[in-house]
Formats: structure tokens, sequence, C-alpha cells
């Protein structure tokens, strides 16, 4: 499953893709990576995916590669692999990138058996994966013509190993709107509190609730379990 999110790695805006169903293998314990500038073209993040899907088609039996993910940041893409092999990889990458017309490429390989890389760099954090969840349903509302701009009511949802905390919790966010308790068969978040709010998917507020919504449920060992909303013209 292939995820893009913005990041701010190192206080450089970056974009980022990756395969949230890449399965960490110690078998592909090497690292591979190409650097390319980019060429500015309509759909070129498409037309990149293509390349990268040639290019594990061409490596995957020889090198059991996989396609981890990769970075836009300053006008370069950084392309990640993990493989079993590392030979011959190099001249199959460069011929795969140059033959589109990326011929200005570095190249670099090396040992990463436990997919650090990958944890570390790659995978969203806590606050840029529910990013990434509430973008797919405000881009599914604004598809069906919804005024994001107004107010409705919306429903957020915490899980908590207990009715006592979940109620704790739901008296610090007292100002967000009303709230209840359900239970759900869930052995880790058998508690799940519903907050009934009111508020717009406005980029800015929709990220500073969830925001804070999630570091209400880590504070208390909980998890932030999402949102949902009516349709709004």
């Amino acid at each position: 499953m292939i995820e893009r999110y913005k990041s701010n790695l190192g206080g450089t805006p970056t974009e980022i893709e990756v395969d949230l169903a890449f399965a960490p293998d110690p078998d592909t314990s090497w690292m591979l990576w190409a650097f390319t500038p980019l060429q500015h073209l309509k759909d070129e993040r498409d037309d990149l995916l293509l390349i990268i899907k040639e290019i594990c088609v061409r490596l995957e039996l020889k090198n059991g590669i996989h396609y981890a993910g990769s970075k836009i940041s300053d006008d370069w893409i950084e392309i990640y692999f993990y493989a079993a092999s590392s030979k011959g990889a190099e001249g199959l990458i460069r011929d795969s990138l140059s033959k589109h017309g990326y011929e200005k490429i570095e190249f670099g390989v090396h040992r990463d058996s436990k997919q650090l890389f990958y944890h570390q760099t790659l995978l969203p954090d806590t606050y840029e994966l529910q990013a990434i969840e509430s973008k797919k349903i405000v881009d599914e509302l604004e598809a069906e013509g919804d005024d994001l701009s107004r107010a409705r009511r919306v429903e957020h949802y915490l899980g908590f190993a207990t009715s006592s905390i979940a109620s704790r919790v739901a008296k610090d966010l007292i100002d967000l709107g009303e709230s209840r308790v359900e239970l759900r068969e869930d052995p880790h978040h058998s508690h799940v509190l519903v907050l009934d709010s009111r508020h717009t998917l406005d980029g800015n507020e929709l990220r500073t609730i969830t925001k804070r919504l999630i570091e209400s449920a880590l504070k208390e060992h909980g998890k932030y379990l999402g949102w949902s909303t009516t349709y709004a013209k």
C-alpha cells in the first residue's frame, strides 16, 4: 500500500512516499538507494512510480528486491529499496532511470539488516499517519462537492483500557464537545470515548484538533482511533 505524506525532516519540507505493506525481512539486509534530480514534469511522481515498478520486476528474482519508499526534497528524489543481494543491481537501476531521462544518478548500498532506515525515516509517525487517514476522508468529501469550510458534527474516537481512564480524558476534552463511553471487543482498547464535536474540516483546524486528541490518548496509554462526519453542501 503506497501512501504519500509531507514531513519536515531537519527543518526541510519533504514529501515522502512509503510502502506501508512492506514487510521487513532479515533476508533483505541490503539497502540500495538512488538519488536523481527531478525533471519537473506533469505527473512526475506517478511516472517515477512506474519506473520503480519496472526496477522491481527486473530485479525481483535475481536480487529479491523490494521498494521501501522515497523522499522528494530540494528538487531531488531519493529512492530506497531493500534486497537480499546487491550484485548487479546498480547497473540495472541506472539503466531503468537513465532510459527515462534521469541521467544524473547517485547510487549507494549499505547493510541495514533490521531495516532501521525504513522504520525511523520513511514510516510516518502517529501524527503523520493520522494526517494520511484524514486526507482520504477529506478528499472523498471534497470530490462530492462538500464545503469543507462549513462547521458540522464530527465524531472522534479514542480507545482506552478502562472506563475510568476514558471518563478522565473526557473531562479534559469537555471544551471540544459532549462525549460518551462505549464498549468494544478490543483487548487493548475496549473502552472507546466517543467525542461529539463541531468544527470545520479546514486543514489547520482539523490538524490542531486531531493533534490534541492524539496527545490526550497517548498520555493515558490509549489510542486515537480516527473520526467520522456527515456531508455538508
